[in-house]
């Protein structure tokens, strides 16, 4: 009795402390810091895509537009490092349209982060990690479903 007792509790414990996504970051949210940070920083149209898609950055405005979006997502600590869930934040952002990208996602930006980007500059740090984990990915990633998510107007990124 005593050894299911300490097994359902080191069960539960195991489970609590878990590193959870940024979940928050999506649908509504995450539109509205994409536009916010696109204004802040001049992104085209253009540069939003490329975003959204994983591509790289056409301009240094385009690399500050990226990194304002990881800042309004709460991606970097105070100190510049990126946080602790930052890989499960990116695996449940590029699987909101097929959950088993997850682990993509996630696996890919542990991998990136243990490579230590040593950029000081929060836009080239963004865009090192934003050319990393997408070409380690054995499946092509995007932020799209994140995106489109909770979307109640059609736009021309996000078909119904």
């Amino acid at each position: 009795m005593k050894f299911c007792i300490i097994l359902a509790t080191l069960i539960g414990l195991t489970l609590a402390t878990r590193i959870k996504p940024n979940d928050f970051c999506n649908g509504e949210f995450y539109r509205n810091t994409i536009a916010k940070c696109a204004e802040e920083h001049d992104a085209t149209q253009d540069d939003i895509e490329d975003y959204i898609y994983l591509r790289w950055a056409a301009s240094q405005k385009a690399k500050c537009f990226r990194a304002c979006v990881f800042e309004g997502c709460k991606a970097f600590n105070s100190d510049g490092s990126f946080v602790a869930n930052a890989p499960q934040t990116t695996g449940f952002l590029t699987s909101r349209q097929d959950p088993s990208l997850w682990i993509y996602g996630e696996e890919e930006a542990r991998k990136c982060m243990a490579i230590k980007l040593e950029q000081n500059n929060l836009c080239e740090k963004t865009e090192a990690f934003m050319r990393c984990f997408p070409a380690k990915s054995p499946v092509p990633l995007s932020l799209i479903g994140a995106y489109c998510d909770n979307l109640i107007e059609e736009n021309n990124l996000c078909k119904k």
